[in-house]
């Protein structure tokens, strides 16, 4: 990401692009397994949520990285991540409602950009060991709270973390725990971006990976309307063979 007008860091692109790899696949796996029924256990058998937890953590520890890197545009990206993470609740609601997505990563990361533009004062005031640490912790002690029951039911209580009964989103990240873990990912990103350690491998990059994490929100935007997509007519062809 953009780190000065002419400089990118080009290994948080390519590393970025690896995730989406990632990302794609696994999706892929989750519709062939869970939306088209031949084994709803493959989501959780742990190796396949390790998987998913190793993507979802490296997305936003990225996210929080380069925060500081787009301070500038911080406003509009925010807006445009909520757009497009409604866009896909719309679409999953009305195409696949079994896997409807409810203030999924997209909204979330829209949320997490926004809320930092008024807190960064605050934030850069902590150096950055103590940021990261004490952010991490707050990460770990929340990690649970979307199970947690405070006495009240709210459909305005979703995106902080505290569902309503029943609730289900096929894909959920409220701002507790995780905007602990983005702050986590921006107190990292001000830790190393001038450490020589960091800074001899930050022009490390694989073309096409780098180009994929160029990309990375168009990726993710068409990716899992075109792996639905493969998947019903190789399913549809199967039953045709049969």
């Amino acid at each position: 990401m953009t780190h000065q007008a002419d400089k990118r860091f080009a290994i948080l692109d390519t590393y970025r692009g690896f995730v989406i790899i990632n990302m794609i696949a696994f999706h892929f796996l989750y519709d062939v397994f869970m939306a088209f029924g031949i084994d709803r256990t493959w989501y959780f058998q742990p190796v396949n949520r390790i998987w998913q937890q190793f993507i979802c953590w490296s997305f936003i520890l990225l996210s929080g990285w380069v925060w500081p890197y787009g301070a500038s545009k911080a406003l509009k990206r925010g807006i445009f991540l909520n757009f497009c993470g409604l866009i896909i609740t719309a679409v999953t609601a009305i195409a696949m409602p079994s896997q409807i997505v409810i203030f999924g990563v997209l909204n979330f990361l829209g949320c997490a950009v926004l809320l930092v533009i008024p807190l960064e004062k605050l934030l850069k005031k902590l150096p950055s060991m103590l940021g990261l640490i004490a952010f991490f912790a707050l990460f770990i002690i929340f990690y649970y709270c979307n199970t947690w029951s405070i006495g009240i039911e709210s459909i305005l209580l979703i995106p902080i973390g505290f569902p309503t009964r029943g609730f289900f989103s096929s894909d959920y990240f409220s701002i507790l725990p995780w905007f602990f873990f983005y702050v986590t990912g921006y107190y990292l990103g001000r830790m190393l971006e001038n450490k020589k350690g960091f800074l001899r491998i930050s022009d490390v990059k694989i073309p096409v990976l780098d180009i994929i994490g160029r990309k990375s929100i168009w990726i993710y935007l068409i990716h899992q309307p075109l792996c639905y997509g493969i998947c019903l007519l190789l399913f549809r062809a199967l039953q045709i063979e049969k």
